[in-house]
């Protein structure tokens, strides 16, 4: 009997233009973090409805905006979770990050072992002091969740926006919260090789951001 569980993490960069990529990455994975669905609270049925065979949760990142009552721009950020139903994985949502950034949940498996998950969409990296204060936001709130659950291992998963070099302060700064975790990147555990998780079409510019630690 395989009891391997297959982790995977997308961006789907809109749920309309990505859910049949994300219908193919279901025959796949058994677990499958997902950013920026873009979609708001009362479309979070297309995510949570969206495989029979998957209890699915999601998270929006428009609420505050669509409760102001202006819907300039495009829709933005979102968060959500797809479980496998055969694998009978009780999930906790520890919190929620209010700008939707980081969603800690607790996946409880049927022998007692206790997971705490991160799924993250951490800001785009720049060289501002704000994007410091908001990469620490994120990893002050994620330490919070760390203390208060009981677990018996973490992962941190999603797009970080950001790749993993000394150079640049975001990772420098969640390198920080690794060591205390005592996490680690899984490509080099696994011993895989990744040329690119970002790759735009029209520039031919790739980069590897989004990662499972």
């Amino acid at each position: 009997m395989d009891n391997t569980v297959r982790f995977a993490t997308y961006n789907l960069h809109g749920f309309n233009t990505s859910h049949t990529a994300l219908a193919d990455l279901c025959n796949f994975a058994d677990i499958i973090a997902v950013q920026e669905h873009w979609l708001a609270p009362y479309n979070l049925d297309c995510l949570i409805n969206f495989n029979s065979e998957f209890q699915c949760l999601g998270w929006s990142s428009m609420t505050e905006k669509l409760n102001s009552g202006f819907l300039v721009g495009r829709p933005f950020g979102g968060l959500g979770l797809l479980i496998r139903k055969s694998l009978n994985i009780k999930v906790s949502v520890i919190d929620i990050m209010q700008n939707c950034r980081v969603a800690a949940l607790c996946l409880n498996f049927p022998n007692q072992y206790k997971l705490l998950m991160f799924i993250v969409y951490f800001p785009c990296k720049d060289n501002t002091v704000d994007y410091q204060n908001d990469i620490s936001d994120c990893l002050g709130f994620m330490e919070q969740c760390v203390q208060m659950s009981d677990h018996n291992d973490v992962m941190i998963l999603g797009d970080m926006n950001f790749e993993c070099s000394c150079n640049n302060v975001g990772y420098k700064a969640f390198l920080s919260l690794c060591e205390e975790l005592h996490a680690v990147r899984a490509d080099k555990v696994c011993g895989s090789n990744i040329d690119f998780t970002y790759f735009q079409e029209s520039t031919l510019h790739s980069s590897v951001i989004d990662h499972i630690f």
